[in-house]
């Protein structure tokens, strides 16, 4: 009976470990889409998104069609470009006076 209630224990231990385990990964995985997702509503965010992952999918509506989803990609460093095309800053669409370099061609066209 006690070596029963021993193995009930350490079933129950691994359980809520486990449990917890899961719960921590989810909560922290949950923070970085929640710092993800706000890093775009301010220009300060969006930069400190840059520097801290090297690159940063900028998501926002066409002006023209509400209802078309655009992106923009951001990135730290101009490797990051294809080849033939280079690291330039461009006003970040929705953020007022706020320049983020992106990668262009050689005729000043965004390429993300």
């Amino acid at each position: 009976m006690n070596t029963m209630k021993r193995e009930a224990g350490s079933i129950l231990s691994k359980v809520v470990s486990t449990a917890c385990f899961n719960t921590a990964v989810i909560l922290s995985i949950s923070g970085v889409f929640t710092s993800a997702a706000l890093a775009a509503e301010t220009c300060e965010g969006l930069q400190s998104a840059v520097k801290a992952n090297g690159k940063y999918v900028y998501h926002y509506k066409d002006p023209k069609r509400p209802n078309f989803d655009l992106y923009k990609e951001y990135v730290k460093f101009e490797n990051q470009c294809n080849t033939g095309n280079q690291l330039t800053p461009k006003l970040v669409p929705g953020l007022e006076n706020c320049y983020m370099p992106t990668c262009v061609d050689g005729e000043g066209r965004d390429q993300s």
